[in-house]
């Protein structure tokens, strides 16, 4: 089939190989090569060289800890694939922690999804099928050529995030936001134990029985609970919810925990979110959904939910910064797709007594929703809740047992 000269008379024709190459072992810094080369009207001579020209990096870090066997992997996508899935496997073996390069083909209008799950095991009761104690998924991402790029997998702290879209319109699917409402029917999708890089959403793995896990939570609208319990665990989602449909103040309480062989940080997470909320007949962009499945309606809008992502400076592979003068970045924000309403106030906290005593960091405002925190920490283990307020009634108090260790 290779080369043809003629195009095609009905229809469009699209065509690419797709390769993915792993640097030998032992041989200096580890490397990967995720190439997909398109040709749309006839099949060319498939002889294709990877450079600057076509190619991204990636500098990419892979947190874990526990020294462990997981899997990552990369599966590209072109617009003209936007209402199928397109899978390329389960992904690859990757040791870890580690740090590697990985060059992917950019430009052309090709999109990447990757995930990198940890601490891959083998359950006796599914033989050779992988089991995976937890991971992050990352949103689709668009590289130009030549671009280089870093990217931290499942670096801690793990708290509860909302995806992010980096494709705008060109997802594989549509790509449901944080929380959204439809009329008065509220839809979620938070994600517990999400690393800090932007696009990335952990999974929660409701019926794992070598590592315990579980989430629950509490909707409450204007003081008074409306509805609360356990996630779906099919979809380790929280139901859908109906509420008034005046002005109202919504509070949303997420605990989620694990425990288990696999997990020494990040152990526990408490989130909570207050927003202010009321009727809505909106619409969504082009690219988004408004529920789970993979094509869902669009009559929706995304609440003002607030965010905050924490980086620890200084942090290894491991998880785990040396003892004495710890500092902390802090950005804080709101969902996509809603206005980024001012910020005006941050506080850190943490606890080297798992929670039993809370002491305030020493938080500076470099910027709106950006906060430079440092504190003095012993050996052990470091617990962070961090909190802030916008200037429209939303608030957001997360906190995360063992986030981190010092050593």
């Amino acid at each position: 089939m290779s080369p043809t000269t003629t195009p095609v008379t009905i229809g469009t024709m699209h065509s690419y190989p797709y390769r993915r190459l792993t640097s030998p072992a032992g041989r200096g810094e580890p490397y990967t090569y995720s190439l997909q080369y398109l040709s749309t009207g006839v099949i060319p001579q498939q002889v294709y060289t990877a450079s600057s020209a076509n190619t991204a990096t990636i500098d990419a870090s892979y947190y874990s800890d526990i020294d462990s066997t997981g899997f990552q992997g990369r599966t590209a996508f072109y617009p003209f694939e936007l209402n199928y899935f397109v899978f390329h496997g389960f992904g690859n073996p990757l040791s870890m922690p580690t740090r590697r390069l990985e060059y992917v083909s950019a430009g052309n209008s090709i999109a990447w999804a990757a995930f990198a799950s940890t601490n891959v095991w083998t359950d006796p009761r599914f033989p050779g099928f992988p089991m995976s104690g937890g991971g992050q998924g990352g949103s689709a991402r668009r590289y130009t050529p030549g671009e280089k790029v870093t990217e931290a997998w499942n670096e801690f702290p793990l708290s509860t995030r909302a995806p992010v879209n980096l494709a705008g319109s060109q997802t594989n699917g549509q790509f449901e936001p944080g929380v959204v409402r439809s009329g008065d029917t509220e839809t979620f999708n938070l994600s517990p134990f999400s690393d800090n890089e932007t696009g990335h959403v952990g999974w929660l793995d409701i019926g794992n029985h070598r590592d315990p896990e579980s989430e629950t939570y509490e909707l409450d609208q204007d003081g008074s609970k409306i509805a609360d319990g356990p996630v779906i665990a099919k979809t380790a989602q929280i139901p859908d919810a109906t509420v008034k449909a005046a002005v109202s103040t919504l509070h949303l309480t997420i605990d989620a925990a694990r425990s288990g062989p696999d997990y020494k940080l990040s152990t526990g997470n408490h989130s909570e979110w207050t927003w202010q909320s009321h009727h809505q007949e909106g619409t969504l962009p082009p690219g988004y959904g408004c529920g789970f499945e993979f094509v869902s309606p669009t009559n929706c809008s995304v609440e003002p939910l607030m965010t905050a992502q924490t980086v620890v400076r200084g942090m290894s592979l491991h998880g785990t910064v040396p003892a004495g003068l710890q500092t902390m970045d802090l950005t804080l924000s709101h969902l996509q797709l809603t206005p980024q309403s001012p910020i005006p106030s941050a506080k850190v906290e943490f606890s080297t007594d798992d929670g039993t005593t809370w002491h305030q960091a020493r938080t500076v405002r470099v910027g709106n929703g950006h906060y430079l925190a440092v504190f003095t920490a012993p050996t052990g283990f470091v617990s962070l809740r961090v909190s802030g307020t916008d200037t429209v009634g939303g608030s957001i108090i997360q906190t995360v047992n063992h986030a981190y260790q010092t050593v």
